[in-house]
């Protein structure tokens, strides 16, 4: 029960303010009714999470797709074309989360790539841009070989997807927007 509460609080601790966390009462408070006031927040639970970090070494956020995006999109040169470019990848990743299996079933760093790749090539960027991509991505990964299988798929996957969004997708706001450009 206590690595759980200690699970919990650094979730807690990671998702929300200290001024909302605070606003309930404090995080003493909410381990306290969260541990039926069985388990002390300061004696138990602070110490379990100091064990959990060390086990973690630090390391508690997991990069999402956007971060990869914007990783990979670090180096490329910054122009019109560029932010065209961009905005068309930003696009396609908003267009995945339509496909919840290619979004959340697909590596992270192969969707932001796959992204990159693709809009690109409907940007009409040069290609030295995609190279960089690829290069970046192909330094983050162990094995290059399945990297490009699943970089292939994601590629079909999203073409699909952006091939029949303005006939399948009810617009949003940000996707309408991004759509428009494109």
């Amino acid at each position: 029960q206590t690595a759980l509460l200690a699970g919990v609080s650094l979730a807690l601790k990671l998702t929300y303010t200290e001024a909302l966390i605070d606003s309930h009462g404090g995080l003493s408070r909410l381990m306290n009714v969260m541990g039926r006031g069985q388990i002390n927040y300061a004696d138990r639970v602070v110490p379990c999470e100091a064990v959990m970090l060390a086990a973690l070494k630090g390391n508690v956020v997991i990069p999402t797709a956007l971060d990869f995006l914007d990783l990979l999109g670090h180096g490329m040169c910054l122009s019109s074309a560029s932010d065209a470019c961009r905005s068309t990848a930003e696009f396609l990743m908003q267009l995945s989360l339509w496909d919840m299996q290619l979004h959340f079933g697909t590596r992270q760093l192969v969707l932001a790539t796959a992204a990159w790749v693709m809009a690109v090539y409907a940007t009409k960027t040069p290609v030295e841009s995609a190279a960089y991509v690829l290069e970046a991505a192909f330094h983050a990964c162990a094995n290059v070989t399945v990297f490009i299988d699943e970089l292939k798929h994601c590629v079909q996957k999203l073409s699909v997807l952006w091939s029949t969004s303005s006939t399948t997708a009810p617009p949003s706001s940000a996707s309408a927007s991004a759509s428009s450009k494109h």
